[in-house]
């Protein structure tokens, strides 16, 4: 084989594998479903409106389940975390889509925190919120984490996928947290339309009872900045 055949044949190799890799970026894109069941492809090609109100709709129904679970360790006020009303970064969450970046997807996250009287942090604090998890038929991950100072942590995922996560400390504040899904979408236009329809001086409470939490303002609410 010539010289001049060796590199026509290379180069026709490296157009192939070039080729390839492009097709295999844009089926990756259009194919990974997200908890919604929407490739990413799909979901950019909704209106923004509608992302935004599945959104709203996500938000509700994870901050019903929130309350719920808080009230199987106490009624009083619990201390926001995270209000979980604003998008985080899809890659940013405990679990992740392949592809998922910053800015073209997002997940949701609820935390609170509340301070238990004489609580230890032991292993059998753990158990009203892991019988709470068992009436609901979800399997519990039970761990011991933490090296200098550890601490329990009880996981759950609910049907609609959103995982539970409740952490018991020896300092007496146990964290109940939940994770959405991650989910395709514009995460910087989402919140950009969602602090449109917020007060200027919107910050959140500082604690509140469960159930008590931060609207998620309409998509037809009136547009405030």
């Amino acid at each position: 084989m010539t010289r001049r055949l060796l590199r026509r044949v290379l180069a026709g190799l490296a157009a192939t594998l070039a080729a390839v890799l492009v097709l295999s970026g844009c089926s990756m894109k259009g194919s990974t479903m997200d908890a919604a069941g929407r490739t990413q492809t799909q979901a950019e090609s909704l209106p923004l409106e509608e992302q935004y109100e599945f959104m709203r709709g996500r938000y509700e129904q994870m901050q019903q389940e929130f309350a719920d679970a808080q009230k199987q360790i106490s009624d009083e006020p619990w201390i926001w975390i995270s209000f979980g009303i604003n998008p985080d970064p899809g890659n940013t969450a405990p679990r992740q889509l392949v592809g998922a970046g910053a800015d073209n997807s997002y997940h949701l996250q609820i935390s609170a925190s509340i301070e238990v009287p004489e609580g230890q942090g032991a292993r059998d604090d753990l158990k009203p919120m892991i019988e709470h998890f068992d009436s609901l038929g979800l399997q519990t991950s039970v761990e011991k984490r933490g090296d200098t100072e550890t601490w329990w942590v009880a996981e759950a995922v609910t049907d609609e996928g959103n995982l539970f996560v409740y952490r018991v400390q020896g300092n007496g504040f146990y964290n109940l947290s939940l994770y959405s899904p991650t989910f395709w979408g514009d995460r910087q236009e989402l919140a950009s339309a969602l602090n449109e329809r917020q007060p200027a001086d919107w910050v959140g409470p500082e604690s509140s009872a469960p159930g008590d939490y931060a609207s998620f303002p309409r998509w037809s609410d009136n547009v405030t900045s």
